[in-house]
Formats: C-alpha cells, sequence, structure tokens
C-alpha cells in the first residue's frame, strides 16, 4: 500500500512551491515529484472516491492551478466540505470570466450554508463578494461584506474589499463609521489602519490622521513633529 504524505503551508501562499513537500512511504521511502503524486493522487480517487481521496487530489489540483480538471470532477458533487467549496470557488474565480463568476458565487452559497464556525463562515461570505464585486452586484457584495464582519471583525478579505468599495465611491465618512467600530472592538490588523488614514486623508482630517498611523509619524511641511 502506497499513502502519500505532503506539507503546504497555504494553497495562496506565494510560496507555495517551495513549500510543498510530497513523500511517498512504502517498503522504502522516497521523495516524489508534485506531478507524481497528482498521477497517484488520481488514480487513487479513480479506484476509491473516498472523501479523504477527493480531498487529496481537489488540493494537489489546487496547489498546481489545474482549474478545470477540479470543476470537471467535483463542480456537482455532493456532500463536500467548506474547505472543497471553497477551493472550487477560488478555481472559478481564476477565470476572470462571468460564467465562472457565477459558479464562484454558487460555491460560497454553499460553504456559507455548510460553514460551522463564524470565521469559516466569514472567509465563504468574503469570498462570495468578490465574485459578486466581479459581476458588478455592489449591493450584494456589499451585504456579503458586512456579513462577514459581523461574523469575524477581524477578517482581514472583508475589511479589504469593503474598504476598496467605500474608497472608490467617495464613502469615506461611511468607512470610517464602521472602522470605528472595528478599532473599538479591539481589531487593529494592518488592513483596517490603512483604510482609516486612508480616508481621513481623503477628508482631510491631519489629527485624525496623525492618530491612525500612529501619532506624530505624520505632519505637515515645516510644522515641528
Amino acid at each position: 500500500k502506497t499513502t502519500i504524505m505532503y506539507q503546504q503551508r497555504s494553497v495562496n501562499a506565494p510560496d507555495q512551491r517551495a513549500a510543498r513537500r510530497f513523500v511517498v512511504e512504502s517498503d522504502a521511502e522516497r521523495a516524489i515529484t508534485p506531478q507524481q503524486a497528482l498521477t497517484l493522487a488520481r488514480r487513487a480517487h479513480d479506484r476509491n472516491p473516498s472523501p479523504g481521496n477527493r480531498h487529496r487530489l481537489l488540493h494537489l489540483l489546487a496547489l498546481e492551478d489545474i482549474h478545470a480538471e477540479m470543476e470537471e470532477r467535483f463542480g456537482d458533487a455532493d456532500n463536500l466540505s467548506v474547505r472543497e467549496l471553497l477551493l472550487l470557488a477560488q478555481a472559478a474565480l481564476s477565470h476572470g470570466q462571468n460564467p465562472a463568476d457565477l459558479r464562484a458565487a454558487g460555491f460560497c452559497d454553499r460553504a456559507v450554508a455548510a460553514a460551522t464556525s463564524p470565521q469559516t463562515r466569514a472567509f465563504a461570505l468574503a469570498t462570495r463578494a468578490k465574485a459578486e464585486i466581479r459581476l458588478n452586484d455592489m449591493a450584494a457584495a456589499r451585504a456579503s461584506l458586512a456579513a462577514a464582519l459581523k461574523a469575524d471583525a477581524a477578517n482581514k478579505d472583508a475589511c479589504k474589499r469593503l474598504a476598496s468599495l467605500d474608497l472608490a465611491e467617495g464613502r469615506f465618512h461611511e468607512l470610517l463609521e464602521w472602522a470605528d467600530r472595528l478599532a473599538a472592538a479591539g481589531v487593529a490588523h494592518s488592513s483596517l489602519l490603512a483604510a482609516r488614514a486612508v480616508a481621513h486623508s481623503r477628508l482631510g482630517n491631519l489629527c485624525d490622521l496623525r492618530l491612525a498611523m500612529g501619532g506624530d509619524s505624520v505632519h505637515q511641511a515645516g510644522e515641528p513633529i
């Protein structure tokens, strides 16, 4: 019996190829290439389409950016996990075309319904908002992002996407309203700090901009620091 073992930090990590390590355990343990691991995973799934084999193959296909096969094999499958649905959503989003964006939103709908934790629900909602923005449905995107932040105020993707929408539409006061609420609740990641700083800058609020940037790091030319 051959077992494929792999280690991976994140499918979306910039250094994902360097981060991967695949190992085959058999009579003599030996390293194999990602392509060999993928071939073995395909064969294993074709022989036995168990949830474990399905997840392994889907994950390896995502790592190799083989998105068409991901959707062809698993797009209509039942009982997919939230993680698997989100992998399929990200694969669909990679096409950058309207029909694929609709499919991505559908996968996210299923992931939202299946989510069992606030963090996972927020991630699925933020991903759905990305598809909705591409579909030019800004009202739906805003609703998804607001729901994502309600589920998990610390979700960076939701914060960045909602801030981008507000900044693009000149809704600086609205941005500061929800961003200040998050800050008051203890959220302090860089995306939120940057959004607040840009909004204050666009409004010309120099004193508030200083506070958002950390005190005296912003000052006018010729003004004492």
